[in-house]
């Protein structure tokens, strides 16, 4: 097949995702407004004096920023969830939900609870939040209707480590001791004990852990173009549908990690770094299109049917988030300072007590002679080029990456991991590592 072609097809192939993802998303969300409030009013109820009792940012770890977490944004979440007009596709393009007075949502949801969603005149008026496509109210809605918040915050955290240790034996199965130990790395910028207690940090890392377990589970099959490229722009639409703007940078970051890495030791080639980083930057572009596509998807068909201008309102948006103005400050040197601010999470979390035992594991590994370390300069290269993404993505989105930084920081994971992986890639078995029954399989449809 010709490049022209094979381009062609790829794209027409992408563009068909795209739709098929937009109309399967908003069926989706109608489907969500369809079901009824009952139960989710009873269980959210239930569940208040927690929220209240810890407020709108309770540390984990007082003063530590990297436990926060973010009850403003999961009682916002909450309330959408309650909300039932009776119009469901409107719904889930507006995202309405009820306000009364000029409560912010950790306060408003009380009221929206006592008053079962009720309109009280003078006093209540409907709200949007159209820019997101909140995809995640296909889940937590459902959900709601059977637990409490409470209950699912367990029920979340539970299952997020669950993924974590399953990522965790297939990177030691499909790449070994070094990569499975340098992946802690990524669970302690993270921090699954925090994002399982809050919805909002929730959702890309679930998309991280699960891009990452599927790319280790199909393992030399997915280094075809056609397939690594077309599983990053879903990964983009993904992103883009599920999350509202948190670290989304980490679900493109730490899977195109994993996926390099089983890229270079499938490599016949000593040096393979051009093929790395042509993958690197076309999955990156790849990611990117589907992030943006199907966000701007959504505030097209919102503005389109409805009278809403949701383009106005996200471009507008956009230009906030983008430039150097907090409030009525503006601050000149905002991204350096956005930059910094993040990084300055990093010792909060466990990373540097990590990276000393991974380093003494190295040095054992390299002593009882199970490895031998093989530095070689060229190899780091796409790893340094992904450890700069998140500084990036600082600099550019300046006003989000300084408000919020207690979220942001964690598409730091990326470069944490970037520098983990530095180190294990250089570390070689000192006999051939034995090929899996599955990748025996998986020859031959690679080299094709």
């Amino acid at each position: 097949m010709s490049n022209l072609k094979f381009h062609i097809n790829l794209f027409l192939t992408l563009i068909r995702t795209l739709s098929l993802s937009v109309l399967l998303g908003i069926l989706l969300l109608t489907i969500a407004y369809v079901l009824p409030t009952k139960n989710i009013y009873q269980h959210i109820e239930t569940s208040l004096p927690v929220y209240q009792e810890e407020g709108e940012y309770p540390y984990l770890i007082e003063d530590n920023w990297s436990t926060l977490l973010d009850n403003y944004t999961d009682t916002l979440m909450l309330g959408s969830a309650t909300y039932r007009s009776g119009h469901p596709f409107r719904d889930a393009l507006l995202i309405p939900r009820t306000r009364y007075g000029e409560l912010e949502p950790f306060d408003n949801l009380p009221e929206i609870i006592s008053h079962r969603g009720e309109a009280v005149p003078n006093q209540s008026y409907e709200i949007y939040y159209p820019r997101y496509w909140h995809g995640y109210l296909i889940l937590l809605k459902p959900l709601l209707e059977l637990f409490t918040p409470t209950k699912l915050r367990i029920l979340n955290t539970a299952l997020q480590f669950a993924l974590a240790l399953l990522t965790l034996f297939l990177l030691y199965k499909n790449l070994g001791l070094p990569y499975a130990a340098a992946f802690f790395s990524v669970l302690s910028v993270m921090n699954p004990m925090v994002t399982g207690r809050s919805f909002q940090y929730s959702d890309v890392y679930y998309i991280t852990m699960l891009s990452s377990i599927y790319i280790l589970h199909k393992g030399k099959k997915i280094l075809k173009p056609n397939r690594f490229l077309h599983l990053f722009f879903f990964i983009g639409i993904l992103t883009a549908y599920f999350d509202l703007l948190t670290y989304p940078l980490a679900s493109l970051g730490v899977p195109l990690l994993i996926l390099l890495s089983i890229q270079k030791q499938a490599s016949e080639k000593p040096h393979p770094l051009p093929s790395a980083l042509i993958t690197m930057l076309t999955s990156s572009a790849s990611w990117l299109f589907g992030f943006a596509a199907m966000w701007a998807s959504k505030w097209a068909i919102a503005t389109a049917f409805t009278d809403v201008n949701v383009f106005e309102d996200a471009l507008n948006q956009a230009s906030f988030r983008l430039n150097g103005q907090v409030t009525e400050r503006r601050m000149t040197n905002m991204g350096a300072v956005a930059i910094s601010r993040n990084l300055e999470r990093l010792p909060e979390t466990p990373v540097i007590l990590e990276l000393v035992l991974f380093l003494i594991l190295m040095i054992a590994l390299i002593l009882l002679k199970q490895y031998k370390l093989r530095l070689k300069v060229e190899t780091i290269i796409p790893q340094l080029i992904l450890a700069l993404y998140p500084i990036l993505w600082y600099g550019t989105m300046k006003n989000h990456s300084f408000i919020h930084h207690w979220m942001t920081y964690r598409s730091l994971s990326i470069l944490t991991f970037s520098i983990f992986l530095m180190l294990a890639g250089n570390m070689q078995k000192t006999t051939m590592p034995d090929i899996t029954m599955e990748n025996q399989q998986n020859e031959e449809e690679y080299a094709d």
